[in-house]
């Protein structure tokens, strides 16, 4: 149930959270699974779909701990922080061809 509340992309109002995942359970799993399988591997997809649901204020806090995990591979202050995140979003924007 978890991977299917991500793959549905993300939700429209009010409507689809209430039918499917009134507490954002679901998907609070989903982003907390991707980070965990996918950790320190800086892999771009995944990063670019956790980001897609950042805005998502009911998830925000544990996508930005998923991003954490998949692109430092551990979760501190350091990497915690907003400047931290900046560099996951520059990296996002950076060519894919590029080695990190």
């Amino acid at each position: 149930m978890a991977v299917e509340a991500f793959q549905q992309g993300p939700w429209v109002g009010d409507g689809d959270q209430s039918q499917h995942d009134p507490s954002s359970q679901y998907r609070w799993e989903a982003a907390f699974a991707l980070g965990r399988l996918r950790r320190g591997t800086r892999e771009k997809n995944t990063l670019r779909l956790l980001n897609a649901f950042f805005s998502d204020l009911s998830i925000g806090e544990a996508v930005m701990r998923a991003m954490i995990d998949v692109y430092f591979g551990t979760y501190t202050a350091a990497t915690s922080s907003l400047e931290a995140f900046h560099e996951i979003l520059a990296y996002l924007t950076s060519s894919d061809d590029e080695s990190s």
